[in-house]
């Protein structure tokens, strides 16, 4: 434990055992974090903040950027790795669609061209 601690914290991972967690703005995510997330998702464990042990995990990744994450990685603003592990698989995409005044998202189940370019 450190300075503060009072008891072990669930994150969002651990909280989403068997479910979805969904990454908005992945594209915006600070270079110090990425590492950290590819070895979430290439060992499917996390390690919380003061422990020195990895608990697994069991989750589906969905991640979404209005960023073109291969320019992204062209400029190095993202990491390579982390693209051909999460960035890489396009199939849908969300447009806004306003009904009864609400925002509800619906995908399309074709991406366009320029969407994975």
């Amino acid at each position: 434990m450190f300075t503060g601690a009072v008891g072990a914290r669930v994150g969002a991972f651990e909280v989403a055992a068997g479910g979805t967690v969904f990454l908005d703005e992945i594209g915006e995510l600070a270079p110090e974090l990425q590492p950290k997330l590819l070895r979430v998702v290439e060992q499917r464990a996390v390690k919380r903040i003061g422990s020195n042990d990895y608990v697994p995990v069991d989750v589906r990744l969905i991640a979404a950027t209005n960023r073109n994450l291969k320019a992204e990685v062209a400029r190095g603003a993202f990491r390579s790795d982390l693209y051909s592990t999460t960035g890489s698989q396009c199939c849908a995409y969300g447009y806004p669609h306003w009904s009864s005044g609400s925002m509800i998202y619906r995908c399309s189940s074709r991406p366009s061209s320029s969407a994975c370019a």
